[in-house]
This record gives structure tokens, sequence and C-alpha cells, in this order.
């Protein structure tokens, strides 16, 4: 997954840099990386940015914790 499509993700979700790092379990400046195109994320990381990218009609609001998103 590119730079691009990882802040589309982020931004689609309707999070902020932080809660989308706090979502992942990396820290934000991760996540502010692999948006810059400076770094990648790992396999295990790709496989579900693919996965929250591929769910039908998944949006989470700031307001919404990430146990709600099934993610922790």
């Amino acid at each position: 997954m590119n730079a691009k499509r990882i802040k589309e993700l982020r931004q689609r979700l309707g999070m902020t840099l932080n809660q989308f790092a706090q979502l992942l379990n990396v820290s934000s400046v991760t996540v502010r990386r692999w948006e810059s195109g400076k770094h990648a994320p790992i396999p295990s990381l790709q496989y579900k940015l693919r996965e929250l990218e591929t769910t039908p009609n998944i949006t989470l609001r700031a307001s919404e914790s990430v146990e709600k998103a099934g993610w922790k």
C-alpha cells in the first residue's frame, strides 16, 4: 500500500494520525513516515491496512473507541 492510500484510508476512517497509530499499535511517527513515503509498513501491518481498506462501509469516528473497531 502506498503513502497516498494510507493517508486516504486514515482520512476516510475519520481518524487523526494519533488515533490511526493507536488502532494499528504503532507510533504516530511511524504513521507519519508511511504517509510521507519515507517508510513502508511491515507485511503484517500491510495486511491490517488492506483489511481495513476492503471492509465495506467501515466508518470510524474520533468519538468511537478502538475497541469498537475490533482491533484490540
